[in-house]
């Protein structure tokens, strides 16, 4: 679970999360950006087309397109629950 706080901002709670896709340099210290690829990305998938796919399918991409599978497919089981969570609010569940 990534690392977050509420803050007050002007008399409104705010949630800090920290972002999943960054890591800092261990020898410049400085911030980089990890590469990342949605899995409607990956399957090319047009936006607001994407319909209902299950995890399944993206592991049989993951397995086809990754140079490291078996570390993407784990990735792939750690987020999943997060992705449970509706982030389409236009669209009821």
């Amino acid at each position: 679970m990534a690392a977050a706080r509420l803050v007050d901002s002007d008399g409104v709670r705010v949630a800090l999360v920290r972002r999943f896709d960054r890591v800092r340099d261990l020898v410049t210290g400085a911030e980089r950006r990890i590469f990342f690829v949605s899995p409607a990305t990956l399957m090319t998938i047009a936006p607001r087309e994407s319909g209902e796919h299950a995890e399944t399918e993206i592991a049989d991409v993951i397995r086809q397109r990754s140079a490291d599978s078996a570390a993407d497919l784990e990735e792939l089981w750690r987020l999943s629950p997060a992705f449970d969570v509706n982030p389409f609010h236009d669209r009821a569940r």
